[in-house]
């Protein structure tokens, strides 16, 4: 549970010097609980403090990176209900699927489009930042070697998609290198999925068809030793999803919940690409943190 501000006033020096630029130290501790300031304000604060104010001072959000190099991404660590409130420090990560279904030519050609999908506008540079490898055919083996394609003819952010715990060893084997974000643990993987990832160091997303089971999985996963998680919720409609969406982002940082502090990925694979490029953008607005759609139109991304 959060510390309430008389809670962390207790742990501060009370010496009312204004070097964190509060009048007093009551007033720098009611901005800390309400997330308006960070415990780094305050130079005098004990390391006792600091460690008991861990949990206060951490933003309701946590932070989860994937890629590497000029490919790596950021989500998450966001402090506001409501996105247009501040600037956006982390913008939605924009991705395109891959089925291991492809192989040879027609694999490296899928992997180029997704790739190509770099524009720049107004100085501005958007586009595909992740890739995502799908396991259509739910083979092991042709995950596994389609993941290693994609790791050595991509830069971007790699997402590995399988709910089976087998091909995701084999695949996240493959390309630990590129620290891959691994979708999915369900309720019923979750235990062998988080080990997976702390294995290769990756971080992982929890996938489940109720707010409930998500919070339950992500407490389950964290004790399994990964930090870094991001959540997928499943539902039927796309109206369902977003007030799911709403739900979750109101609990976890409104009401500082943390088995619900977590960013939120999106898979629009339904329709044709009118569609994908519409339910991309309500997603967006509610608040998914990366969205991969199974087009590669280029229109569709702009």
């Amino acid at each position: 549970m959060a510390l309430t501000g008389l809670d962390i006033f207790k742990l501060l020096p009370k010496t009312n010097c204004k070097k964190c630029g509060m009048p007093t130290c009551l007033a720098f501790a009611m901005a800390l609980a309400q997330k308006r300031a960070k415990l780094d304000d305050c130079p005098d604060v004990s390391q006792e403090a600091k460690d008991k104010l861990a949990a206060a001072a951490a933003p309701p959000m946590q932070k989860v990176v994937f890629g590497t190099g000029d490919g790596q991404v950021q989500i998450g660590q966001e402090t506001v209900l409501f996105r247009h409130e501040e600037k956006f420090h982390s913008p939605t990560v924009l991705g395109a699927s891959v089925s291991d279904k492809l192989t040879g030519a027609e694999l490296l050609d899928r992997i180029k489009a997704v790739n190509a999908l770099q524009f720049e506008r107004v100085g501005m540079k958007i586009g595909a930042r992740a890739i995502a490898l799908v396991n259509d055919s739910g083979s092991t083996d042709a995950f596994a070697k389609a993941a290693a394609t994609v790791k050595d003819n991509s830069e971007l952010a790699i997402i590995l998609v399988t709910q089976s715990t087998e091909a995701m060893a084999a695949a996240a084997t493959q390309a630990k290198d590129s620290v891959p974000l691994l979708a999915a643990a369900t309720p019923e993987t979750a235990d062998e999925m988080a080990k997976i990832a702390k294995e290769n160091g990756c971080p992982l997303v929890a996938s489940a068809g109720s707010i409930e089971e998500l919070a339950d999985m992500s407490e389950k996963i964290k004790t399994a030793g990964v930090e870094n998680i991001v959540l997928e919720l499943k539902s039927p409609t796309l109206n369902e999803k977003l007030f799911g969406h709403s739900r979750i982002r109101a609990l976890g940082l409104r009401k500082v919940f943390r088995p619900l502090g977590y960013p939120i990925i999106s898979f629009v694979t339904d329709g044709d690409t009118d569609a994908q490029a519409a339910s991309a953008i309500s997603l967006i607005c509610k608040y998914s943190g990366v969205v991969i759609v199974d087009t590669v139109e280029p229109y569709a991304f702009l």
